[in-house]
């Protein structure tokens, strides 16, 4: 009797993992269907020279099918981005990526562009008076709100220029508001008392700032947070050349090794005084079977060069 406890134990034991792995391989063969972002209202390309269009300009895709995903839960719009110091090796993975992505290929795109490529996520982050740099929290670049946004951001600081269209910083959205009157600008910003994000409106067309309360903002006490790139263990923003002579560390320049910059020893600019950053966008779900990420197709968002200005 005592053995035959034992047996049943074991066939109860045996039936059970049988079961849970016959789960989860059903589980992982669940497609998750991501509508991708498809539009782009910006499209600067490793010759842009005029610094007025050296942004980014996207809108994400939050459709209804993205907030009903069948096994998956969408977290909103990641954006990531690789560093070259020869526009040739940019505009390859460029083609390449673009080859695959194709509902045909599936998530090869996107496996290309994260798995072999290595590009990485855009982090969000502002650097205090203090010295001490804040990391926004969320998940991804751009959470997601239940309804598509357009998305601004310009990764790179032109020196003697404080204007807001010629600085680092993160619109997220941007569009016409009736509250406004006109074309609004929501930026993420900091407030330092509360430790807080927080969100500035700038209306283009007065160039006034408010907060969420319509309350007037004085430009020259805000804190924007910028684009910045994702290295281990490091802060490290887009202003490479640190044009405005600020000492910081962060605004230095990649370095062989960075997980983020495919380095050439053939520069494209002869002089070493020019880097290309090219950024894409994709939909990202939570596959609630499998507890992990699932992508969309992505969106080619441009390539942006960064130069050293001239003195």
């Amino acid at each position: 009797m005592k053995s035959a406890g034992i047996f049943n134990t074991i066939k109860t034991i045996f039936l059970y993992f049988f079961f849970c792995a016959l789960f989860m391989s059903c589980g992982l063969d669940t497609i998750i269907s991501i509508e991708p972002p498809t539009i782009r209202d910006n499209s600067p390309t490793y010759s842009t020279e005029e610094y007025a269009v050296l942004y980014i300009d996207f809108q994400t895709n939050e459709s209804s099918s993205n907030q009903n995903i069948e096994g998956g839960s969408f977290l909103g719009t990641e954006v990531y981005y690789k560093i070259f110091n020869n526009y040739s090796n940019a505009t390859s993975y460029q083609s390449s990526i673009e080859n695959v992505n194709n509902t045909s290929n599936g998530d090869a795109a996107v496996t290309k562009m994260i798995g072999t490529y290595k590009y990485q996520p855009l982090l969000k982050k502002v650097r205090l008076t203090s010295g001490t740099v804040v990391e926004a929290s969320d998940s991804v670049f751009v959470p997601q709100k239940g309804s598509s946004r357009k998305i601004y951001f310009r990764p790179h600081t032109y020196a003697a220029s404080d204007s807001i269209d010629f600085r680092s910083s993160i619109a997220i959205p941007h569009g016409y508001n009736s509250s406004y009157g006109g074309e609004v600008y929501s930026y993420i910003g900091y407030d330092s008392t509360r430790k807080e994000a927080v969100t500035y409106n700038y209306v283009k067309a007065s160039s006034e700032w408010y907060d969420t309360n319509g309350n007037s903002l004085d430009y020259g006490d805000l804190i924007f947070f910028e684009p910045y790139r994702n290295l281990s263990g490091k802060n490290r923003s887009f202003d490479f050349f640190d044009q405005n002579d600020t000492g910081f560390e962060e605004n230095a320049e990649p370095v062989s090794g960075d997980e983020d910059f495919m380095y050439n020893e053939t520069w494209s600019d002869e002089n070493k005084a020019t880097y290309y950053v090219h950024f894409y966008a994709v939909g990202v779900a939570m596959d609630t079977t499998t507890c992990t990420y699932a992508y969309s197709l992505v969106l080619d968002l441009g390539i942006i060069p960064i130069k050293k200005e001239s003195n």
